[in-house]
């Protein structure tokens, strides 16, 4: 176990970050190599909401994607307020009536943000001898056991995670530049980063997102755009136990006594705003299934509306 943690203490940070690595149990509550051990002084437990609420503007995306399509033309549609649209559910069904024009995907999901305080009696004002503070867990179905860095850095450092939407791309270019002929979407990658708010104040902060294997990918790159939260995938009613560690420069290691526990719950996906562009949103594209559909307006193309106006 001593090898296998002092490993951790000398991986870079950032390679850490991108979500976990594995380890065997260790169930010591510390353990001293050289001088004292950190200090785990408090731990915040009330640190997971099973259905935590987010919504973002997909507005620019969709302008961009019709723009695109329309290629030389460059035709730029004007989403409207609305009910929005979901695939595959029957229309004003379990809809929201969003009163501001846009294309909004909204949902639900598991976010976890756990926050530590550590301290080390041998840090100087030159430097913190805190080397690695990190929540421990086993996997189910899984005798090993997982880590996830935490960070004390006011969410300076960023690890970029690609859009889980397949096509089209989510960073479009064109629509509002003159010199650019046509409008171009492509794939894009967002920075993912801790959730921890004040650098240096020795709280130790990472943000978490658990959702389930059919979580709407839509849902999932709004968490990562707006949340910047680390995805992680569960099947609704996962338990999850994580165990906070703390090591020093000098291997010492510390063990907060109680453990924070988890369940996931479900996770749910809704795009409201404009019905058209939620359509289009949805299918990369016109598809028939947005004829009629109000909304997406353009004064000299489509007065009426995208979907009303072009019928497949």
């Amino acid at each position: 176990m001593s090898s296998v943690k002092t490993l951790f203490a000398l991986l870079p940070l950032a390679a850490l970050a991108t979500l976990s690595c594995s380890k065997t149990q260790d169930t010591a509550p510390e353990r001293r190599i050289f001088g004292d051990p950190p200090t785990i002084q408090t731990v915040e437990q009330n640190f997971f909401d099973p259905a935590f609420h987010v919504s973002c503007d997909f507005s620019e995306i969709v302008v961009g994607q019709v723009c695109e399509l329309s290629g030389e033309a460059k035709i730029i549609v004007e989403p409207q307020p609305g009910p929005g649209w979901v695939r595959g559910r029957k229309p004003g069904l379990g809809s929201v009536v969003n009163p501001e024009a846009g294309v909004f995907v909204e949902g639900t999901y598991g976010e976890a943000t756990m926050r530590v305080t550590v301290t080390d009696p041998n840090s100087t004002s030159a430097q913190n001898n805190i080397l690695l503070v990190s929540a421990s867990f086993i996997k189910p179905d899984s005798k090993n056991e997982d880590s996830i860095v935490m960070f004390d850095d006011g969410a300076e450092n960023h690890f970029m995670f690609p859009q889980r939407v397949s096509t089209p791309g989510e960073s479009c270019t064109g629509v509002n530049d003159p010199t650019e002929a046509t409008c171009k979407c492509v794939g894009t990658s967002y920075p993912l980063d801790s959730g921890d708010t004040n650098k240096n104040d020795d709280e130790f902060t990472r943000r978490l997102a658990f959702h389930k294997p059919t979580a709407n990918p839509y849902l999932l790159d709004c968490i990562q755009r707006d949340r910047h939260a680390t995805l992680i995938l569960a099947s609704t009613g996962t338990t999850f136990t994580f165990k906070i560690e703390a090591v020093d420069r000098q291997g010492n290691l510390s063990t907060w006594p109680q453990s924070l526990p988890l369940t996931t719950g479900d996770d749910s996906f809704d795009c409201t705003g404009d019905p058209c562009g939620c359509c289009v949103l949805q299918f990369g594209g016109l598809d028939s299934a947005c004829n009629g559909l109000e909304g997406m307006t353009s004064p000299d193309v489509f007065p009426d509306g995208l979907c009303v106006t072009t019928q497949l």
